[in-house]
């Protein structure tokens, strides 16, 4: 294999240290020892994602999954549920919701009467993603939910021409979903309130359509040639590059530690990271210095670790420690 990236969005520790366990990565702190580290301004979660995720516009994409024309006005409508604060919102959005493909359907169906005024018309591009077609591209700006960090406050308000138009109708979808039938039912089920929505219009991609991607994430893009779901183990991986026809680039994209982070549950963050160094950080150190590995990059919106074997042990050089920070 050339060269291998493991894209880990949230592996940096944003919290107290106090709140994280002792961190067990002896694999990682292999790889940190033979490698060299490259801070960068932190990228915004919607940059990293479609680094690796999708190419292009991530709307288009939409529209022509959806079959309508390309030239068709749009935006996104991301589901959420919001914990209101004193003075801002915890959200929880994405496949942490649970949504049914039923359940947005229905929600979709009803929000599409609801705006037949407006020529608004939903579409569940996935159960968690909805897109809305309208009469006229829209001159509002709003973040992307994935750059929303699980938080919405004052700083997060849209601008621009027809923001207080569109505020206007979030609050009047989120009037309407709160007595909503199927939050009654998700509420029995265990499972949240979707008790909102997030508007926003797009976000480009540049991934690499000769880059083997693995990955579970819904935010990768299907017609994306070389995508497959994430193997459970670096046996499984080797397969999956050698019936690919062994490309020049693979790239694994797991996010699983975003919602640990968000939570700043330092046990399962830790737990995870436990989990990856010994079906991943491990098996690459051993592969680099087979030689099966040529390079390897473990990517964060923070920094790049490139790792390469190199030609004689760094002995002089103190073993780093991974503790929930690029050293």
């Amino acid at each position: 294999m050339q060269q291998l990236t493991l894209a880990l969005p949230d592996l940096v520790w944003p919290h107290p240290q106090a709140a994280l366990p002792a961190l067990h990565t002896p694999g990682l702190n292999r790889l940190l020892h033979w490698g060299r580290s490259q801070s960068q301004a932190a990228a915004a979660n919607s940059t990293f994602f479609g680094r690796f995720l999708w190419q292009g516009s991530l709307l288009k994409q939409g529209l022509q999954t959806l079959g309508l024309p390309e030239s068709q006005a749009a935006f996104w409508c991301s589901p959420m549920h919001q914990h209101i604060g004193m003075h801002s919102a915890q959200i929880i959005s994405g496949n942490t919701l649970a949504i049914q493909a039923d359940e947005a359907a229905a929600w979709c169906a009803q929000l599409s009467r609801f705006f037949a005024d407006q020529y608004w018309h939903f579409y569940p591009y996935r159960a968690d993603l909805w897109l809305v077609s309208c009469p006229q591209p829209p001159q509002w700006q709003a973040a992307p939910i994935l750059d929303l960090n699980r938080h919405l406050d004052a700083a997060n308000k849209p601008s621009g021409n027809g923001a207080n138009t569109l505020l206007q109708a979030q609050t009047e979808i989120q009037m309407l979903l709160h007595s909503h039938a199927l939050n009654h039912a998700r509420q029995q089920h265990g499972r949240p309130p979707v008790n909102g929505v997030w508007c926003w219009r797009d976000a480009p991609g540049e991934a690499d359509p000769h880059t083997l991607l693995l990955t579970d994430s819904g935010w990768a893009q299907n017609s994306l040639p070389l995508r497959h779901t994430l193997p459970p183990n670096w046996a499984e991986l080797q397969n999956q590059y050698t019936a690919s026809g062994s490309p020049m680039h693979t790239v694994m994209f797991d996010d699983s530690l975003m919602l640990p982070v968000a939570q700043g549950d330092g046990h399962t963050y830790a737990a995870q990271l436990q989990d990856w160094d010994q079906r991943w950080f491990t098996p690459a150190h051993h592969a680099l210095a087979s030689g099966s590995l040529k390079q390897l990059c473990i990517s964060s919106q923070h920094a790049s670790l490139w790792v390469r074997k190199p030609a004689l042990p760094p002995f002089w050089r103190r073993q780093p420690v991974f503790q929930g920070a690029w050293l």
